[in-house]
């Protein structure tokens, strides 16, 4: 009798052990099948009315998406600029008056 109890509790201690490892061995199969959307990060808050301000610091070269190569007609060799009427980043029409150069010689 001594002997049967021995070996059902060996057999109950190698069925814990093996039930323990499977367990352990199916959760982190099941985290590592996850896809990303199943991964994302959601957040519930209070809304508050405010200012947002976000800034960003980057490093790099910037390219104009458009270019013009300004000439005049009426000119000849170099003039001090008297107006300039707009500045980076306006948008302008077809005509429009840009600046205007010192009529001085």
């Amino acid at each position: 009798m001594r002997a049967a109890t021995r070996l059902i509790l060996a057999a109950l201690a190698l069925l814990l052990v093996g039930g323990g490892v499977w367990y352990f061995w199916g959760r982190n199969a099941l985290a590592a099948n996850r896809s990303a959307a199943d991964r994302s990060f959601t957040q519930v808050v209070e809304v508050r009315q405010g200012n947002l301000n976000s800034t960003i610091s980057v490093v790099g070269e910037l390219d104009a998406v458009q270019r013009a190569e300004l000439s005049f007609e009426k000119m000849k060799g170099a003039a001090w600029l008297a107006t300039l009427d707009v500045k980076p980043g306006n948008t302008v029409q077809a005509g429009q008056l840009l600046a205007t150069t010192d009529p001085a010689p």
